[in-house]
Parts: structure tokens; C-alpha cells; sequence
């Protein structure tokens, strides 16, 4: 994961692991996992990630956080 052109701070595990869980995803160790449009939305993986959509800017770059973070669906 390139640092310099997404993100100002690496993410930390813990919130890898939130985003993990919004997609039913238990930790980077689960092994291969696949998952469909069909799955996200049986999930509420898109609320889910609006709740902690906040907590994901602080490692954004503010340009990248407009494009990625905003409408999400």
C-alpha cells in the first residue's frame, strides 16, 4: 500500500479490521474470501462503512477522502 498516494497516515490494523467487518470479513488472516453486490447489500456493508466514514478520513488525503469517502452506494 503506497503511503504518498492515498493516504497521509498508514491505517492502523484496528481500523483495517473495521473495514473488514463492515464486508463480514473477521481479520486479514481469514483467508480468501470473495463476495458479490448481492453480499455487500444483505451485509449493510454501505452503512456500515457511512458509521465509520469519519474515522477514515484522519488517514486520507483530503483530495483522495473527497473522491472515495463521499456517496458511497
Amino acid at each position: 500500500m503506497v503511503k504518498n498516494q492515498l493516504f497521509k497516515t498508514l491505517p492502523t490494523i484496528e481500523m483495517i479490521n473495521k473495514v473488514l467487518l463492515c464486508f463480514n470479513i473477521d481479520s486479514l488472516d481469514t483467508g480468501k474470501v470473495t463476495f458479490c453486490r448481492k453480499d455487500i447489500i444483505n451485509f449493510n456493508s454501505v452503512s456500515k462503512l457511512n458509521t465509520i466514514k469519519n474515522d477514515l478520513k484522519e488517514f486520507y488525503l483530503p483530495c483522495k477522502a473527497r473522491t472515495y469517502l463521499n456517496d458511497l452506494n
